[in-house]
């Protein structure tokens, strides 16, 4: 009879939980219904396919050595401090198995639960759950930032952590009455940030800012405290990590390079490098306004009419950029995506073959996408100079939490010029793009909820906000689709070459197979050492590779005879598509 109640006890003690959760669901129906339609396009994407994408075979082989030889250990063409990443990838191997897909499900399952996170400051600021649900898909689905969630690049990881961070810390700074242990959740997410990629460092810094722009941070008893709690974990963690990184580990070749090319060129090339930057930022905010701004068009009147002569004088700053933004490029024959890597004209995901996929967006759609970005951003920058034109009206709570994300957007803004040093004098289709879109993430979260802060109290049109996120979502969704699918069927050709007898040092598979499988040798006979006049892979991390035989879309320059075609499916472009085991025209096979 004592264990029949037990038993009952028990099953009463399970159902309170999942009753509180299914209240909680029920009660944000919104933000639940969005983290569903997340969890269901992980089944329309291929999400644990056995590939590697783009370099990130790099961070890929860190957590691989982890597993296998119990130790950390950064290749010497890693650029970030991967640490967190790496642990948080091996912990997924550890319980589901070291492949290439359940490690790129960990970055997956890491950018779902940021979306939570997104949710809770989204919710802090608006003080709206639909509207806090519609922020949350656009920064989820976002096609830039879903297509990086899908891979096991460092920068998605990155963003997750800090959306984490700025939650905690709005929870704990952006109130009458600060919070000390939200505090330390968001500096220890910070902490976690920094061992991921460097600029995790501007997350704390941008936290501290804030405090000094409204005026808490003195230097008295409370402000050290408050400064204490908000940087001294992140401080830390970035001292003992560069410490073991330098006397213990020793630093990577890149890790040196891009801090020798921070300043390199002296000031002439620096400032160039800002203002093609700064122009470059302004364009892509436009792009990740889209859905904001197309539910605001029916806010704009009254915000308009908010507007006071300093915040016209702000907006015409505001509109100089953005028209010197899109002329000045356009001046040079570009259009946007200015700074393509996952998202540009082919689609969604990098096209690393010797001939890449088709161009699925030409000239013209692309200069209508351009003006869309353009005047996305003039409303953007609008809506925000009419909301701090009357800064005064909100609460302490509500600014001390709009001056966290605004500043945090700020010095992401700026941090952009750090990070991209290392492409100062790239060329993308013949017209400087001195970065990759990847590098600009982090402004999508911040901007999006700053742009729904300022919107607060002023009408959205939540279904033409839904329809711009819905189609963005829907591109993200079936062009990452279509990128894991390219990158498997380029695997399986590769794997068929071999199977042909073709050896691995004279098959070029494309960036990211010649890098899992060859990149490794490569840096311990060859080491790092970039070479121009070939293709980027060949230049940095297979040289060992001599190409008779290469997979592409088409038959190209000194490969004309086809040795075997793999026909592929994509949803985006309903051409036929082939892939191609090519040999070069100089060598006479078999096979």
């Amino acid at each position: 009879m004592a264990g029949a109640e037990g038993l009952t006890a028990s099953r009463a003690a399970v159902r309170r939980p999942l009753g509180g959760l299914a209240a909680l669901m029920r009660e944000h129906w919104h933000v639940s219904a969005v983290l569903a339609a997340f969890i269901a396009s992980m089944f329309i994407v291929p999400t644990l396919t056995p590939v590697a994408i783009s370099d990130d075979w790099v961070y890929i082989r860190s957590v691989e050595i982890l597993l296998r030889e119990g130790h950390f250990e950064i290749l010497t063409v890693a650029s970030a401090n991967l640490l967190f990443q790496v642990l948080w990838g091996a912990l997924f191997g550890a319980l589901f198995g070291p492949s290439l897909g359940v490690f790129r499900l960990s970055v997956t399952v890491l950018w779902l639960l940021s979306a939570l996170a997104g949710y809770g400051l989204l919710l802090q600021l608006t003080g709206d759950r639909a509207r806090s649900a519609l922020g949350t898909a656009i920064y989820a689905f976002n096609p830039l930032g879903y297509s990086l969630a899908f891979s096991f690049m460092t920068d998605a990881p990155f963003v997750a952590l800090l959306v984490i961070a700025v939650w905690c810390y709005a929870r704990g700074l952006g109130r009458e009455e600060e919070d000390t242990r939200w505090i330390f959740a968001g500096s220890l997410a910070s902490a976690c940030a920094i061992l991921v990629r460097q600029p995790g460092v501007f997350i704390p810094a941008a936290a501290v800012l804030a405090t000094l722009i409204d005026g808490r941070l003195r230097p008295n008893g409370r402000g050290l405290r408050l400064a204490v709690a908000t940087a001294f974990a992140p401080a830390v963690v970035f001292l003992a990590f560069y410490a073991w990184l330098r006397f213990v580990h020793g630093e990577p070749a890149v890790h040196q390079l891009m801090q020798r090319q921070l300043l390199e060129g002296g000031f002439a090339q620096i400032r160039l490098h800002a203002l093609r930057l700064y122009l470059i930022e302004v364009a892509y905010l436009g792009f990740f306004a889209l859905p904001v701004v197309a539910g605001a068009v029916v806010a704009l009147p009254a915000v308009t009419r908010a507007m006071t002569p300093r915040a016209w004088a702000w907006f015409v700053g505001w509109e100089a950029a953005v028209i010197a933004a899109v002329v000045g490029f356009r001046a040079l024959g570009a259009r946007m995506p200015y700074v393509p890597h996952f998202v540009g004209r082919f689609g969604v995901g990098p096209n690393d073959l010797i001939e890449p996929r088709a161009v699925l967006f030409g000239p013209t759609f692309r200069d209508v996408f351009t003006v869309l970005c353009a005047l996305a951003a003039l409303a953007a920058g609008l809506v925000l100079v009419s909301r701090l034109a009357h800064w005064r009206s909100a609460s302490v709570a509500e600014r001390r939490a709009a001056t966290l994300v605004l500043t945090q957007l700020l010095v992401a803004f700026l941090g952009v010029l750090v990070v991209s040093a290392h492409f100062r004098y790239w060329i993308n289709e013949g017209v400087p793009g001195p970065s990759l879109d990847r590098y600009l993430l982090p402004l999508v979260p911040l901007s999006t909820a700053a742009l729904l802060w300022a919107l607060r109290g002023h009408r959205l049109s939540l279904d033409l906000a839904w329809w711009a996120t819905l189609s963005l979502g829907l591109f993200a969704v079936v062009g990452t689709r279509d990128n894991l699918v390219f990158h498997r069927e380029t695997w399986a050709l590769a794997r068929d070459a071999r199977a042909l007898g073709i050896p691995l040092l004279e098959l070029d598979g494309g960036a990211s197979w010649d890098g899992y499988y060859v990149g490794e040798e490569s840096l311990r006979q060859v080491g790092y050492d970039p070479r121009g006049g070939v293709l980027w892979w060949f230049s940095i991390y297979t040289p060992i590779i001599d190409p008779r035989y290469t997979i592409s879309t088409a038959p190209t320059n000194n490969y004309q005879h086809v040795v075997l075609e793999r026909r592929y499916d994509l949803w985006l472009d309903t051409r036929p598509t082939s892939l191609y085991l090519l040999r070069r025209d100089d060598v006479s096979g078999p096979p």
